[in-house]
């Protein structure tokens, strides 16, 4: 899915997204999400896809064939890399024209790679790890959650935050301390935001758990099942109040399998 959204700028206008020129209408979020925030002196124009793509390859060969076109960031779930494969997965993905950084993936129950999350975006956006400078916040990089701050998404950037919750577990207290986590650095940051996730749950148990409330956020849907395997809408955005406009859809073409990026 694409996230089709509107920003708000730092002076409180707001301004719409315009669809990427490929004609398939996004803005920020779940298929190529595309937000453009005009000021006096030039517009933006972003968009943001979030997918879980089971394993790096996969994700890597629909780049390769240009199936993102138009889309500006990727938040990833589930690549299944170890920290030493990721020179060779940056070298990759920065030979088609963008900049990757992951937290490892960890061991599975039956032994093999599980998880990892990570972050792609456009060369030329800049993308870093989020820093917070206080004892009491600690920011996790894991198989599970991460945080990046960009330059894209607005004047003053954002912060992109990838999860991947524990499969089939639902709202479980296991996914909802996760996702306290999650809160807990968001509120700390202050910055603006946008959460793309495979939440193992659909948007209205998430809703319904109170966590969206917690951190001011808003769930982003397209309205269709993305998980193929079980016909749920299990992936999608939860965004600041910055983002609150606009809508996401699905990219039907890209063949990332079960999970239909958004």
């Amino acid at each position: 899915d694409w996230l089709q959204l509107t920003s708000k700028s730092e002076c409180g206008e707001q301004h719409s997204r315009q669809p990427p020129d490929s004609g398939r209408g996004a803005d920020l979020g779940p298929s190529p999400a595309v937000s453009s925030v005009k000021t006096e002196r030039r517009q933006w124009r972003w968009s943001v896809v979030t997918v879980n793509v089971t394993a790096w390859s996969t994700l890597l060969h629909e780049l390769g064939e240009r199936k993102f076109d138009g889309v500006d960031a990727i938040l990833i779930q589930e690549h299944r890399l170890e920290a030493r494969q990721f020179n060779g997965a940056r070298a990759a993905a920065a030979k088609l024209g963008w900049k990757l950084d992951m937290s490892p993936c960890t061991q599975g129950p039956m032994g093999g790679p599980s998880g990892g999350v990570g972050v792609l975006v456009r060369q030329q956006y800049g993308l870093r790890r989020l820093c917070i400078d206080a004892e009491e916040v600690q920011v996790p990089h894991n198989a599970r959650m991460g945080f990046w701050c960009t330059s894209g998404g607005g004047p003053s950037g954002c912060m992109l935050v990838p999860v991947y919750l524990c499969t089939g577990k639902e709202d479980s207290l296991e996914n909802m301390q996760l996702l306290y986590q999650v809160g807990g650095v968001l509120r700390a940051s202050g910055k603006a935001y946008i959460v793309g996730a495979d939440w193992q749950m659909e948007p209205c148990t998430l809703h319904a758990s109170g966590w969206p409330d917690s951190i001011g956020g808003h769930i982003k849907q397209a309205e269709r099942p993305t998980c193929m395997s079980s016909g749920r809408e299990i992936d999608f955005f939860v965004v600041h109040d910055r983002f609150t406009d606009g809508r996401a859809t699905i990219i039907d073409e890209v063949a990332t399998r079960p999970h239909r990026p958004v």
